[in-house]
Parts: structure tokens; C-alpha cells; sequence
């Protein structure tokens, strides 16, 4: 049985008001007796809710005391469904936020198709059905595995007034508004899987704010726990976790895989931070060279599969806080592989090195790789295809050619990260040298910090 459970709640908010005065030296003095300061108010109350689902069963929300719920049983691929609700606001103009939390994921057994398909996962928490489960709220759209626990924006609410929107959702992918299936995606992965959800709504005063919803995601704490640790990429990319990969071998690598070659790969606390640590092993370097080639040489991430199918345009946000403790003339820099025309094949990867002197050794650094527009990036080989628009730059320029994030959005404004190997990390290692050592703090993607803590 398949099982989404939805549910929503009403938050209620009051401003404070302080009122203070100054003297001076030639005065007189009139007294304005029994004033009345009353504080405005935001509040949020669901006056309905309906729910569609296209195979038309589970059509009717059920209502409690803490908001509603609904149950799909038997979903299948393609199906969707649309929440309407009309909430209405207190005294005061406000900024509305939705988020959708995933709050279980479960395996229900695993029959032959899923076994075929390469799930050997079973149980409590194994469920691989959020990562085919995609949301749109409001335009923004992902699975519920990338999305969950993020607050997105909904818009702004009068005071007094009512806000009617949607939250749709679809077992496949939103092309626009529209559901589809990812040719690349194994839906047999989900079978008997279920999931449970929540829907919350937060609404926060507009006057005299700069609020974004943005600012209500919280930071992400990694630890050596959270991480992906199975050499196995599809497991990783539904699990949306963090893991450490060798470039070298293309492999994600357990704890300290290769420790007795002089290796790490975990995360610790130094230098008074939580950061991974990656110290480059003497081990695996590519039998082709036997060890006495750069290019041999192990190159170690900090990666991710979760941000699949981002447009680069709509990343707002793009850093990285690193420590370089080795004396080399290397740094840690960001990766990942990039999709120009939403092709979907291999197309290599967007580079983002920090430029000369600007990552001391010995201190902890945050690289901003947008910086505004003026990040520079280059790609990790080959040329840059033909831009789709005359810019300035130069179309079809070589590897290393260093362009802008401005020029790379247009040259290229359908450029987004792969969809089949979303890879996306920090690295040490261009590859080599041994012994290299280097800590990845945090990352910040689009607005969400990642910080990688013991």
C-alpha cells in the first residue's frame, strides 16, 4: 500500500511596538494621557481545502484538529493530483510560505521487479519512493526527496485578504506545469513502497521586513552518519545524501578506504569546525601510469546527487568554506557535471577553481563561485560548445577559457546540472598530489547550507 498523508496547521503571529522620546533644554511639557498601542496581527486560517487526484480515488480530505489528511493507495507512475487551499489573513500584509516534509519513507518488502531493478533495501527509512514523488509550489518544482524540509514561497497576502493557490504533485517530473516521466528513471525501484508527508504553510508581516522564505531553511548538519557510504551510485542518487567519491576510480568511497595507503576521508572537527577531511592516499592511483603520473593520482569529493536538473539559472546562491593545510599551489575547488542544451548526455563538468592567492593556506576560507555574476569557471576538458547567444565571450572556446557565471547563463540559458549523473562536489586533488590535504566547512546551495559536522 502506497500512503501520502498531507496535513495543515494554523500559526499565529503578533508584533511588538516600543516607543520612546527625547528632551531638550528650553522646554514645556503637554501630557497625552491614556494612549492605546494595540499590535496588528498576522494569522493564517484555512477556510478550505479540496484535493483532485487523477485516478480519482482518495478524492476527499479528511479533516481533524490539527488540519487534514488524505490517502492514495495504489499510485502509479504518472498519476497526480492537485491541493487547492484559500487561506486568509489577519490585520496585517504578509509574505506566505509552503513547505512539504517528508516524515517516512518505507520499503515494504521487496519483490522481483524491485530486485531486477537493483534495490536490496528493505524496511523502515528504505523507501525510494520520495525521489519520484515531485512537487511544484508555486513554479518551484522537485522531487520530494530534494525538496523536503525546505520553505518555499507562495507569495504575499493582503491584509484581510484571502490567498487561493495550488500545490501539485506527481509520481514522475514537472516539465512546466506538466507531469512526465523521466526516461531515465527506474520507477520499478518504488514498488510497495510508502511514504508520508506533511504540508505547512508560515506567514511573517511585510512592513518593515526584508523577510524571504529562504531565510526559514535551516542550516543542514552532515555528519559521518548521515553520509552515503554503499559503492553505489543509484543508491546514492535516490538517497539525495552525501558522500565521499574518487574521481580516480570513480567510485564512492567508504570511511577511510584506503587509510592504510595514507588515505582519509571522514568528517571531523578541526581547527575548531566541523569540516571533511581529505588527505589523498597513496593507493589508487590508475594502474595505466603506476603511480608516477599526475594523472594517476587520487582525487577525493565531498558530493551529492541531490541537486539533479537544477537550472543554472535558478541557483541564487553558490559557495563553498574550505581550509587548505598543504603547501601546495592547489586548492579545493567546485565541481559538478553540467547539461548545456538539456540533452541530458555527458558534457563534462563546470569548474570553479579559486583564483591565485585568494584561498591562504592555513585559515579557513568562503569562495563564493557566483560572486555576483563575476565567478569565473571553466570546463574540465574539451571546448565550450557554441553559445546560443553573442555575448562577448567566446563560443566554442577552448577548456581553458575562463568565463563568468554571467556569460556562462548567457551563452547558455538552458544550462542546468546533468539529470542521469547529477554529480556535484568539492574536490581535492587536480588530481594529486599525494599527501594533499584539504577540509570542506560547509557548502551553500541556492540558499541552503550544508555544513559537514562531527
Amino acid at each position: 500500500m502506497k500512503r501520502i498523508i498531507l496535513s495543515l496547521g494554523m500559526l499565529t503571529f503578533a508584533a511588538a511596538v516600543v516607543v520612546g522620546g527625547t528632551g531638550a533644554f528650553f522646554s514645556d511639557e503637554i501630557v497625552s494621557e491614556d494612549n492605546v498601542f494595540t499590535a496588528g496581527d498576522v494569522t493564517m486560517a484555512a477556510n478550505s481545502i479540496t484535493h483532485v487526484y487523477t485516478a480519482g480515488s482518495g478524492d476527499e480530505p479528511t479533516f481533524g484538529e490539527s488540519g487534514f489528511s488524505f490517502t492514495l493507495d495504489d499510485i502509479k507512475p504518472l498519476d497526480e493530483g492537485t491541493i487547492t487551499y484559500d487561506l486568509t489573513n489577519g490585520s496585517n500584509e504578509a509574505t506566505v510560505c509552503a513547505m512539504v516534509d517528508e516524515t517516512s519513507n518505507n520499503d515494504n518488502g521487496v519483490n522481483n521487479p524491485e530486485t531486477v531493478a537493483g534495490d536490496t533495501s528493505d524496511g523502515i527509512g528504505a523507501g525510494e519512493l520520495g525521489a519520484f514523488l515531485s512537487f511544484n509550489i508555486n513554479g518551484q518544482t522537485g522531487s520530494l526527496a530534494a525538496l523536503s524540509g525546505e520553505w518555499q514561497e507562495v507569495g504575499v497576502i493582503s491584509a484581510g485578504g484571502p490567498i487561493v493557490n495550488d500545490i501539485n504533485y506527481c509520481f514522475g517530473v514537472f516539465n512546466g506545469s506538466d507531469c512526465e516521466l523521466d526516461e531515465n528513471a527506474v520507477y520499478n525501484f518504488a514498488q510497495t513502497d510508502s511514504l508520508t508527508a506533511d504540508v505547512s504553510f508560515y506567514a511573517v508581516q511585510t512592513r518593515n521586513n526584508t523577510f524571504s522564505c529562504a531565510d526559514l531553511n535551516e542550516e543542514r548538519s552532515v555528519g559521518n552518519a548521515d553520509l552515503y557510504t554503499a559503492n553505489d551510485r543509484i543508491g546514492a542518487f535516490l538517497s539525495q545524501d552525501w558522500f565521499f567519491y574518487n574521481d580516480t576510480n570513480d567510485t564512492i568511497m567508504s570511511p577511510n578506504q584506503f587509510a592504510a595507503d595514507g588515505g582519509t576521508n571522514e568528517i571531523v572537527t578541526f581547527m575548531g569546525r566541523g569540516a571533511a577531511k581529505m588527505v589523498l592516499d597513496a593507493g589508487t592511483q590508475l594502474p595505466d601510469y603506476g603511480g608516477t603520473n599526475d594523472l594517476g593520482n587520487p582525487r577525493y569529493n565531498m558530493a551529492t546527487y541531490r541537486f539533479a536538473g537544477t537550472a543554472l539559472a535558478d541557483i541564487d546562491s553558490l559557495k563553498y568554506t574550505i581550509y587548505d593545510a598543504s603547501p601546495s599551489s592547489q586548492t579545493p575547488y567546485l565541481n559538478f557535471n553540467i547539461d548545456f542544451d538539456n540533452s541530458d548526455t555527458w558534457q563534462r563538468r563546470l569548474v570553479h577553481v579559486p583564483q591565485s592567492g585568494t584561498v591562504p593556506v592555513g585559515t579557513w576560507t568562503e569562495v563564493d563561485a557566483i560572486d555576483g555574476g563575476n565567478g569565473l569557471w571553466v570546463t574540465s576538458g574539451g571546448n565550450w560548445p557554441a553559445g546560443l547567444t553573442s555575448n562577448g565571450s567566446i563560443p566554442g572556446g577552448t577548456s581553458g577559457t575562463a568565463r563568468t557565471w554571467d556569460d556562462i547563463l548567457l551563452d547558455y540559458p538552458t544550462a542546468a546540472l546533468r539529470t542521469t549523473d547529477s554529480f556535484f562536489g568539492v574536490r581535492v586533488g587536480h588530481p594529486g598530489p599525494l599527501s594533499e590535504e584539504s577540509y570542506v566547512d560547509s557548502i551553500e546551495f541556492d540558499g541552503v547550507l550544508y555544513n559537514f559536522e562531527n
